[in-house]
Order: C-alpha cells, then sequence, then structure tokens
C-alpha cells in the first residue's frame, strides 16, 4: 500500500504529532520532530500514520520518505 500526500500546513502537522507523541509518551518530544520553523516532516508523518495498533493490521514496517 502507499499513501501519496501533500502537506499543506507544517506548523498544523508539528503540532498535532507534538500533542500525539505526549498524550501517548506523557512526556514532552524534545526536538524530534524538529521545531515549528523547521519541521521534520516525515517524523510527524510517522508518529501519526503508524500507530502501534491499528485493529485489524499489523504493520511489519513503516517509513516516509519526501519526494
Amino acid at each position: 500500500m502507499t499513501i501519496d500526500l501533500r502537506v499543506d500546513d507544517k506548523k498544523s502537522l508539528y503540532y498535532a504529532a507534538r500533542q500525539s507523541y505526549m498524550d501517548e509518551q506523557g512526556v514532552h518530544p524534545g526536538d524530534i520532530f524538529g521545531d515549528e520553523n523547521d519541521v521534520d516532516v516525515t517524523a510527524c508523518l510517522v508518529q501519526l500514520l503508524d500507530p502501534s495498533v491499528l485493529p485489524g493490521v499489523t504493520i511489519y514496517e513503516s517509513s516516509a520518505e519526501p519526494y
């Protein structure tokens, strides 16, 4: 399966990934998603789109690549 997408608002993606991480881990993510002026889009997408549990699905590997 392939998902092709365009990020229209990097800051919104950044804040959503940070919140998801904090909800999941209970700690601040530090700089693993970059910062709001230099967003690591790949890290944000993996955090939001590759949950550890997805009903009915087994995820063997995931990655995200910009193009």
